[in-house]
């Protein structure tokens, strides 16, 4: 059923139940994909599974649709993994939750670091979540995910680094560090893993020498400088495929 249009509700899924799409999602079925009565979609909350649904009333800006059977297949990605992204100019972060949300992350921690160049805060930060919870929610209805990665408010390095739990994988992004570090050869189960990684310019080292004071471990992914956007998900790639679900190739 890849090629059926799926689409993400925040409402309860009930078989045989109609419900009213909200007005972006019945936009994008009626006037982007010119769906009609009758079409087939998918329709997922994030609670588990996905149902098979059908449009079965419309008007101009609402699409109502039917669940008809739950599928209860799971791509959620074995690993519980946080990608912890510092603030960044521009689209960057926009580029970050995209791509690591296709990439299997359970959360987004959005950091305040020394070297970023603004800081996110009240009004601004609610707005911006928002936003980043929509790009996610999209990565997800594309990279057919049943589950929405969770976007948590901007926090400190330092306070964040207090709040993680004992026995937690932390990895650190070190560009500075000329050894690279071996990750473990396995993992316990259900171990949870928190990737760090700085702005524009990276960590400072006193940023990095309390990470690792705090059980961190610093990686270095290479002689090649990788951009704040890209190297999570490299670190995330590089997890997926040896202790995660990316098939062996």
């Amino acid at each position: 059923m890849s090629n059926i249009t799926r689409i993400f509700t925040s409402k309860a899924l009930t078989l045989n139940q109609e419900l009213e799409l909200d007005a972006a999602a019945s936009s994008h079925l009626l006037r982007v994909l010119r769906l009609n009565i009758g079409n087939q979609v998918i329709l997922f909350n994030g609670s588990g599974g996905e149902y098979l649904s059908t449009i079965t009333a419309s008007s101009k800006k609402i699409a109502c649709v039917t669940p008809l059977e739950h599928i209860p297949n799971s791509t959620k990605s074995v690993l519980d993994i946080t990608l912890c992204q510092s603030v960044a100019k521009g689209d960057r972060v926009d580029f970050a939750v995209q791509k690591s949300t296709e990439l299997g992350v359970n959360a987004i921690q959005l950091l305040h670091t020394e070297r970023c160049q603004f800081g996110l805060k009240g009004g601004r930060a609610d707005k911006k979540i928002s936003h980043w919870q929509k790009i996610a929610i999209s990565a997800s209805e594309q990279s057919c995910r049943d589950t929405i990665p969770t976007l948590n408010h901007p926090l400190r390095l330092e306070d964040f680094l207090a709040q993680i739990e004992s026995g937690a994988l932390c990895i650190i992004m070190d560009t500075s560090s000329k050894t690279p570090h071996e990750l473990p050869d396995a993992l316990d189960e259900n171990q949870k893993i928190y990737i760090l990684v700085g702005p524009e310019g990276g960590f400072t080292k006193t940023e990095i020498d309390l990470a690792i004071a705090k059980g961190a471990i610093g990686v270095n992914l290479g002689s090649r400088i990788l951009r704040t956007e890209t190297a999570g998900l490299a670190l995330i790639s590089i997890l997926q495929h040896k202790y995660g679900d990316f098939v062996a190739v």
